[in-house]
Formats: structure tokens, sequence, C-alpha cells
């Protein structure tokens, strides 16, 4: 760690996996994708819409426990909430899980820029 200009703290450190990893991953995520959905025409999470939302990205009793609460807790609304399920369907994807898990869905809300916090500071 080192101190970067106007004093803030940078933390240098290695990427958790190489450029060719990472490929090979995304490619894998738009194989599943693609074999899930062809009748759709849909090839990836982002194109799907309400509809193939509720078929293509279920989510289990405390994956939709934690959007139940952010949706309470004023941090989505109806688009915000159908971003949220198609980047938490993209991560179970790269990591090659078929159904949406609690850490797709708490990763992808930590993913999400919150407007209120950022002006705060």
């Amino acid at each position: 760690m080192g101190l970067g200009p106007r004093g803030v703290q940078q933390v240098d450190a290695r990427p958790l996996i190489g450029s060719a990893r990472a490929g090979e991953l995304i490619r894998l995520a738009r194989e599943r994708q693609a074999a899930r959905m062809p009748a759709t025409g849909v090839l990836v999470n982002a194109e799907l819409g309400p509809a193939a939302l509720r078929a293509y990205a279920c989510l289990g009793k405390e994956g939709q426990s934690i959007l139940d609460e952010a949706r309470r807790g004023g941090l989505l609304s109806a688009r915000g909430e159908q971003r949220l399920l198609r980047v938490s369907r993209t991560l179970a994807d790269l990591d090659g899980s078929a159904p949406i898990r609690r850490r797709d869905v708490a990763a992808a809300l930590a993913l999400r820029c919150e407007p209120r916090l950022a002006h705060s500071a």
C-alpha cells in the first residue's frame, strides 16, 4: 500500500485471474446463456426482458430475501430490480452455477452505485 495523489491510499494488488482465464469464463458463461434460452432469440442475460427474467432468473428463498430487503430499503426501482436480476444471473453463469445463489444476488447488489451515498461525500 502507498499514498497516491492527494494522499489517497492505494492498494497494489495483482489481478485474481489473468486475461486468458477471464476470457474463458466469459466464453463459457455466454455458452450457458445461449443454451438456456434458444427459443427466445436472446443471446445474453443483458437482453432479457421482464417475462424472460421471470423464467430464467428465478431466485431461491435467500436471494429473494436480499432482493426484498433492498426494495423495502428504497435501493431498487422496478428497473433497478430487473438490472439486479440480470447481473445476478450473469454472476451465476460466470461461476458455472445453474441456480442463482444468495451470494450472486448480494454481489450484484454490492456492484450497484448508490447515488445517495455518492453525493454525501
